[in-house]
């Protein structure tokens, strides 16, 4: 057309995008406004990305202020996804019980495309009703205790790495350190030394996986997404030839395993599962099982170390408690375990006072009604975890005291409500007794074998961040070196 016309047409077709984009504005804001049903919140969001601005500065303050303001239910917006934000605990509950039912869990819209569809997380109903039947056993206290000699050589170890690394550079970053060990720890007991020998670049190709869990929803080559779910193909390609092995493994030595991987398997056979069905399943999980066991008990193992720099009375009772058990450092077995009560103590009491789950976000699957708060299909709900565990039904909730757990005042049973760090209901955290038992070797080894101190950063010491679960913002720098008791 002649350059008039052209420019004519230009002009038409701005202006028809720009009504456009200015009719979705409002509307958006109009179902906003007809879905709070006068819960207090902003009275207005900027349009498409509501408030992912503020949050993509500093996640862990943008919530807490927003937690702080008091309210029972409040509403927000991000990407153009309605969110309710609850301080009550009792809608807690109920959203934490009723998940996959009426509530699915939701990480980000990222997330649902790097852990497939067949993530046990994702599934609902009668589909994870059967998988958790088949699986839970094998996450029993009493089975994570048979990879302690496993776990103890590995702590003792990067224990050593640390002291030796703060002899050359005066301190270590814990949460880094921390991070490191568990992916040494869970790559051997999950998929065996057999396997892992094997995987050399498993753990960068995790890393890649677990950063595509938050990142933007934006697929295409190059992006942050795009690269997690290669990844995720990539670690599922990796580990068939391991899961076939498991079989092979399992149908010749009846049930004989040598690493959580055998286990796993057995499990799905158990359920007589098709052979391809056991290893999709076992593919698509397994990498998300390892991200899940990574970052949370990371920021609980740094919170740890933190909080005996600050409560050295806590500690000289953990090593008290250690010279009794184990006078001689000698290794761990599951009865000295079994009766490490005061470090149970202090790993509940971390999990309360500054657990790596600030608040649990869920997916209404219907529209819902909670103690008088209409929660509508698609809403996202953002349950404050540590309103719960910082209730007034413990004693002096904002105090860091171990004590509470202990058997003269039974915090945990007169609180049980309220005691939430691993969720509640049908889809309550699967990883509980492998976290604890974790922190609490580490625990017992660190308080028998080593001092430190925290190094303060201009971050500040209670500065926290989220990188997947709340964490220490500097990642607890500390100095540490051999005890002279220990020699």
């Amino acid at each position: 057309p002649p350059r008039p016309q052209r420019r004519t047409m230009f002009l038409v077709l701005a202006v028809v995008l720009f009504t456009t984009v200015v009719v979705l504005a409002i509307r958006e804001q109009l179902r906003f406004q007809t879905l709070r049903r006068g819960m207090p919140g902003p009275r207005w969001v900027l349009p498409f990305i509501g408030n992912l601005i503020p949050v993509a500065r500093d996640p862990y303050e943008f919530f807490r202020k927003l937690f702080a303001q008091g309210h029972r239910v409040s509403w927000n917006s991000f990407l153009g996804k309605f969110f309710i934000l609850t301080n009550d605990v009792a809608i807690t509950k109920r959203v934490l019980k009723e998940q996959g039912t009426k509530f699915a869990l939701y990480l980000s819209d990222s997330a649902k495309y790097v852990l497939g569809p067949d993530n046990i997380g994702s599934l609902h109903k009668a589909n994870h009703s059967f998988f958790q039947k088949l699986v839970v056993p094998i996450f029993s206290r009493k089975n994570w205790t048979s990879y302690l000699p496993v776990v103890e050589k590995n702590v003792r170890r990067h224990l050593s790495l640390w002291i030796d690394e703060c002899k050359q550079n005066d301190t270590v970053v814990v949460s880094s350190k921390c991070h490191d060990m568990l992916i040494s720890i869970t790559m051997e007991t999950f998929l065996g030394s057999q396997h892992r020998k094997r995987l050399p670049d498993f753990k960068e190709k995790l890393a890649v996986y677990s950063r595509g869990m938050f990142c933007l929803p934006v697929y295409f080559p190059g992006t942050t997404l795009w690269r997690a779910v290669k990844a995720r193909k990539s670690l599922t390609a990796d580990l068939k030839p391991a899961v076939r092995e498991a079989v092979d493994r399992v149908d010749r030595d009846g049930g004989a395993s040598s690493s959580f991987l055998d286990q796993w398997v057995k499990s799905l056979m158990d359920g007589r599962l098709e052979m391809s069905d056991i290893v999709r399943l076992t593919c698509e999980n397994i990498p998300s099982l390892l991200f899940a066991s990574q970052d949370t008990t990371t920021a609980t193992l740094t919170q740890f170390f933190a909080l005996m720099s600050s409560h050295p009375n806590v500690l000289a009772k953990l090593r008290d408690e250690q010279r009794r058990l184990r006078p001689n450092d000698e290794p761990i077995t599951a009865a000295t375990l079994d009766q490490m009560t005061y470090a149970a103590q202090v790993f509940k009491e971390v999990l309360r006072f500054n657990g790596p789950v600030f608040f649990l976000t869920v997916t209404a699957l219907c529209d819902t009604e909670i103690d008088g708060v209409f929660i509508p299909k698609d809403a996202i709900v953002a349950a404050n975890m540590r309103k719960a565990l910082h209730s007034d039904g413990f004693a002096d909730p904002h105090m860091f005291n171990p004590e509470r757990f202990g058997p003269e005042r039974r915090e945990y049973v007169s609180n049980a409500k309220h005691y939430l760090p691993f969720g509640v209901g049908a889809h309550r955290c699967l990883g509980n007794h492998f976290a604890e038992f974790l922190v609490v070797v580490t625990a017992a080894l660190a308080a028998s074998n080593t001092e430190w101190r925290r190094i303060s950063t201009e971050k500040g010491d209670d500065k926290m961040t989220i990188e997947n679960a709340a964490i220490l913002a500097d990642g607890c720098v500390i100095s540490m070196k051999e005890r002279s008791e220990a020699k």
